[in-house]
């Protein structure tokens, strides 16, 4: 999901971070691979 422009714009402005879910938790690029794989796989069984 990705926010939009002005909305992240409007938080940086206001002295947020604004980031995504990989660097938020630390994870390297290896680890959010295979997160998202698994993901990928999960959603396609619901």
């Amino acid at each position: 999901m990705t926010m939009k422009t002005s909305k992240k714009k409007l938080l940086e402005k206001k002295g947020y971070k604004v980031s995504d879910a990989q660097e938020f938790l630390g994870f390297t690029d290896e680890e959010n691979a295979y997160i998202e794989k698994y993901a990928f796989a999960l959603r396609q069984k619901l």
